[in-house]
């Protein structure tokens, strides 16, 4: 899962940058799994399933990183059964 916008840097605790998800996931803030050049991600929990899977919550900041989100997420759909690439359960973005 993705969730394009989150701006800040690093562990920012402002759970602002998860609003566009927050009806159908749980981030689990005090959970960080890692973090790169491109985002932080973190455990989230489905609000329908129950279902644990990794939010990668992304720092865009520019346009062109913003293109380039959205590229990565309409790859990853077309190759979502793929054994060897991780499989893509939800993507948004805010106004950001």
């Amino acid at each position: 899962m993705l969730c394009c916008g989150a701006g800040g840097g690093g562990s920012d605790p402002d759970s602002a940058k998860f609003k566009v998800i927050e009806s159908r996931w749980n981030v689990q803030q005090k959970s960080q799994l890692g973090e790169g050049g491109f985002g932080t991600v973190y455990l989230a929990k489905s609000t329908k399933s129950g279902k644990t899977r990794a939010c990668k919550a992304m720092r865009l900041a520019c346009a062109l990183d913003r293109e380039d989100f959205r590229n990565e997420v309409m790859i990853l759909k077309k190759i979502s059964t793929h054994k060897n690439i991780c499989h893509l359960v939800d993507s948004d973005e805010d106004a950001r």
